[in-house]
């Protein structure tokens, strides 16, 4: 059901491991995860971070090209769900994140396109109908917000929701 896409660059082995954790510990079992990694190979802790990653079975990807974008695009090119989840290799989901999103995505209409709203904050998600009709396949991206940096991330959320709303020829819902 989902794809998970993880960009990663330069990051600490122990965040990355509890990033890696949490996705293995879902509740929900029907997703794929790709590792996009643009590390210089000379980093110290390159190798380390691919054995993370291959310890948890997920697949890891040389990314081609610079930036951040560029690597989730990557790895969205390499999934075939009918749905992305996008995650930061610094932060990381509670056990029943990919399980209560696909309750989310069962209850909504076929015919409906919608935009989920949700903080980690929160004790409920609302969904609103989107606003600009869009008619190909149902994407969720999903921004989590965790206590680090959430005022960085608020802002990345904001910038990425408004470049889909307006800019992406597919409907999206946004978490």
């Amino acid at each position: 059901m989902f794809d998970v896409v993880i960009p990663i660059y330069k990051i600490a082995p122990e965040l990355l491991n509890r990033c890696l954790e949490s996705i293995n510990n879902q509740d929900f079992f029907d997703y794929e995860v790709f590792v996009v990694d643009g590390t210089p190979l000379d980093w110290e802790h390159t190798e380390e971070c691919r054995n993370l990653v291959a310890h948890y079975n997920f697949n890891y990807v040389r990314q081609i090209g610079t930036g951040v974008s560029q690597a989730r695009n990557q790895g969205v090119s390499m999934g075939t769900n009918p749905y992305i989840a996008f995650l930061d290799g610094d932060d990381w989901w509670y056990s029943e994140h990919l399980y209560e999103l696909s309750l989310l995505i069962d209850r909504c209409p076929i015919d409906n396109n919608y935009v989920m709203w949700w903080n980690p904050m929160d004790t409920i998600i609302v969904m609103e109908p989107l606003k600009i009709n869009l008619n190909l396949i149902n994407i969720v991206i999903i921004l989590v917000t965790m206590p680090s940096g959430p005022l960085r991330h608020t802002v990345f959320g904001l910038c990425v929701m408004l470049f889909f709303l307006l800019l992406w020829p597919y409907p999206v819902l946004d978490f």
